[in-house]
C-alpha cells in the first residue's frame, strides 16, 4: 500500500488561543506533525501575541494574512482607532516584524498535483474571493501574479480569509477554502483541513482534502477576552457564539443565508446611467468641478499624489451613511471607494504593461459593468478600506522606479487613444481626486 503523507492546514486564528489549542490537540491526536498556517494570526481575539508564539513554534509554514499586514503598520490605519492600537500593542515589536515579513504564498507538490496556498487571493491579502464567486474569479485564483511569483501554475489552490469553507473542482482545477480556526462563520465550530497524499511525488497517487470540525470551550475564550479588556468584545461574542459577522452587527442587520442573491442585490437599487464621456480633456485644462489640473503634474509628484488622494477613504468609509446613495442614481461612498480601489489596481497593471511591452493595447474596462458584477454596494466598508489602502500603496510605490526615459513609453486604449506613462498617471490622478470631490472629502495633507 502506498504511504500517504498528511499536512494540516489552519487559518484565521485571530487571537483565539482557546480554539487554536483545541485544534492543535486534535492534530496531535491524529499523529500529524506538519502544520501549515494560511494567515490572520491576530486581531478580533484577545491573545494575538500568544497565538503568534504558538504558531511560530508549531507551524512549519506560515504565510501572511490581511490582518497580519495592517495591524503591525499604523500607517495603514484610519485615524483614531483604539481597537487597532490595542491589538498592535498587545504584540511584541519582534512579533510585529515577523508578521509583516511573512511570505505571500507557499507552493508544493502532492500526488502529482501542484498545490498553492495563500491567504485571500492570488494578487493580494486584501482582495477577498467569496465562495459564491464567478468563473473569472475562480480562474484568477490559479494565475501567477507579481505576488505569487513565476513558476508552474497550480492545479489545486487552498486559501482562508472568508471564514467560509468550501471545495470546488472544475476544468481539472480544485479550489478549496479552509474555513477558520478562531472565528468560524459558516458554523461556529473551529475548522481545519487535512491534505493527504504523496508529498513531493510527481506521479499521480491517491489524494484527499478532509475538513475537520473541532469543538472547544467558547465561553472560556469569551471570558478571557472580557478579563483582558479586549476591544470590541461584544462583536467578538456575536461572532463566536452566533456566527454573526461583525460588519453585519455594526449595520444592525439580522443574519441571513450567506449566499448573495443570484439575480439582484438584497436591496434593489436604481442602475447608474453609464458614463460614456471621454475624460481625456482633463489632460489639457483643469477640471471645473474638482479643480485639479492633471496636466500640470510632474513625474516626481505622482506617487505622493496617489497617496494624498486615497488616504481620506479610511475616514469616508467610517461614515454612518457610507452605504447610502445620496440619490437613487448616484453611487454611495462605498461604491465610489470600490471603484477607486479597482482604478488603482487597473492603472498599476496598465503602467506595468507599458514598462514591459512596446505600445501595448489595453483591454476595454467598463467601470459600470464592473460595479454591478462586483456588487459594490454589498461589500464591507472596513474590508474595502483595507483593500483600497493596499492597492493605492502598491500603485504609488510602482512609480518609484520609473526612470526619466520611461515616462514617455506609450500604450493604447481599446478606442485607439494613446497615453504615455506620464499622461496615464495624470489621467488616473484626476479620477482619484475627482471621486474625493464626489463624496465631499479633501486630499490628505
Amino acid at each position: 500500500m502506498t504511504h500517504l503523507d498528511r499536512i494540516a492546514l489552519i487559518s484565521d486564528v485571530h487571537g483565539n488561543l482557546t480554539a487554536l489549542e483545541a485544534v492543535l490537540a486534535d492534530i496531535d491526536a491524529r499523529g500529524i506533525t506538519r502544520i501549515f498556517n494560511l494567515g490572520d494570526y491576530v486581531g478580533k481575539g484577545p491573545r494575538g501575541s500568544a497565538v503568534v508564539d504558538v504558531c511560530r513554534e508549531r507551524c512549519e509554514v506560515n504565510v501572511q494574512g490581511n490582518w497580519d499586514d495592517f495591524i503591525p503598520d499604523p500607517s495603514m490605519w484610519p485615524e483614531g482607532n483604539p481597537s487597532l492600537t490595542w491589538w498592535h500593542d498587545e504584540l511584541r515589536p519582534e512579533q510585529r516584524d515577523w508578521l509583516k515579513g511573512l511570505p505571500f504564498s507557499h507552493d508544493l507538490v502532492m500526488s502529482g498535483r501542484r498545490i498553492r496556498l495563500f491567504h485571500a487571493s492570488a494578487d493580494s491579502v486584501h482582495h477577498r474571493v467569496r465562495f459564491d464567486h464567478d468563473g473569472e474569479e475562480f480562474l484568477s485564483m490559479f494565475a501567477n501574479t507579481p505576488a505569487t511569483g513565476d513558476g508552474p501554475t497550480p492545479t489545486v489552490v487552498g486559501y482562508g480569509d472568508t471564514h467560509d469553507s468550501f471545495c470546488e473542482t472544475d476544468l481539472g482545477l480544485t479550489l478549496f477554502n479552509t474555513g477558520s480556526v478562531g472565528n468560524s462563520l459558516d458554523e461556529t465550530t473551529p475548522l481545519y483541513v487535512i491534505l493527504e497524499g504523496t508529498l513531493e511525488g510527481p506521479d499521480p497517487a491517491p489524494f484527499s482534502i478532509q475538513f475537520v470540525r473541532v469543538p472547544y470551550d467558547v465561553e472560556a475564550e469569551l471570558a478571557a477576552s472580557e478579563a483582558l479588556g479586549a476591544p470590541e468584545h461584544e462583536l467578538y461574542v456575536a461572532e463566536l457564539r452566533d456566527g454573526r459577522y461583525r460588519g453585519d452587527v455594526r449595520r444592525g442587520e439580522e443574519p441571513t443565508y450567506h449566499r448573495r442573491a443570484a439575480t439582484s442585490p438584497p436591496t434593489a437599487v436604481e442602475p447608474i446611467e453609464p458614463d460614456t464621456k471621454d475624460w481625456t480633456w482633463v489632460l489639457e485644462r483643469p477640471c471645473p468641478d474638482c479643480g485639479f489640473d492633471a496636466g500640470a503634474v510632474r513625474p516626481d509628484d505622482v506617487g505622493q499624489l496617489v497617496t494624498a488622494f486615497t488616504e481620506p477613504w479610511w475616514q469616508v468609509l467610517q461614515r454612518s451613511d457610507a452605504r447610502t446613495r445620496p440619490e437613487p442614481a448616484v453611487w454611495s461612498a462605498l461604491e465610489y471607494a470600490c471603484h477607486v480601489r479597482d482604478v488603482c489596481r487597473l492603472f498599476e497593471e496598465r503602467t506595468r504593461l507599458m514598462l514591459e511591452q512596446d505600445a501595448p493595447t489595453f483591454d476595454n474596462w467598463d467601470q459600470d459593468v464592473t460595479a454591478v458584477e462586483g456588487r459594490y454596494g454589498e461589500q464591507d466598508p472596513s474590508t474595502v478600506a483595507a483593500e483600497l489602502s493596499a492597492a493605492a500603496e502598491s500603485y504609488a510605490r510602482g512609480y518609484d522606479t520609473v526612470t526619466e526615459p520611461e515616462w514617455a513609453r506609450t500604450g493604447l486604449r481599446s478606442n485607439g487613444s494613446e497615453f504615455t506613462v506620464l499622461t496615464l498617471a495624470q489621467y488616473g490622478l484626476h479620477d482619484l481626486r475627482h471621486h474625493l470631490h464626489d463624496v465631499g472629502a479633501s486630499p490628505a495633507g
